[in-house]
């Protein structure tokens, strides 16, 4: 037996409709229509409220549903992968931008070089066509 079976076993007990349910826990009726049925799972922390609820353990509330633990143990396989690809990015991304601030203080000291020593800097337009 699957968890949605289970809210629906332990929300007929109670005699109570999907809307009452709904608003103990502060969801809407379609969203216990689709736990019901198995279109989607409650998330961890709905889990513990509906076993507060319904006065049942978690273990006789999550005991069974192997999709739903599949479920969730791919959800958290897939949240590793996802933290370190944003590290990664991080990195690169704080790589570049040194890199970036890097060039530009070169350049500047490099301008500042070239005043110093009473260079010109020269324009575009002083430059012939074959170095544009």
């Amino acid at each position: 037996m699957n968890i949605g079976d289970k809210i629906k076993e332990q929300r007929l007990k109670k005699e109570w409709t999907q809307e009452q349910l709904g608003q103990l826990l502060n969801v809407s009726r379609p969203t216990i229509s689709s736990w019901e049925v198995g279109r989607n799972y409650p998330d961890l922390e709905m889990i513990v409220a509906i076993s507060d609820l319904f006065g049942i353990s978690l273990d006789k509330l999550l005991r069974g549903d192997r999709e739903m633990t599949k479920d969730y143990s791919k959800k958290l396989r897939w949240n590793k992968y996802y933290k370190v690809i944003l590290g990664v990015m991080a990195l690169v991304t704080i790589l570049a931008a040194g890199s970036l601030a890097k060039l530009r203080w070169d350049e500047q000291k490099y301008r500042d070089n070239l005043r110093t020593h009473s260079w010109k800097q020269e324009t575009d337009s002083q430059f012939p066509d074959e170095y544009k």
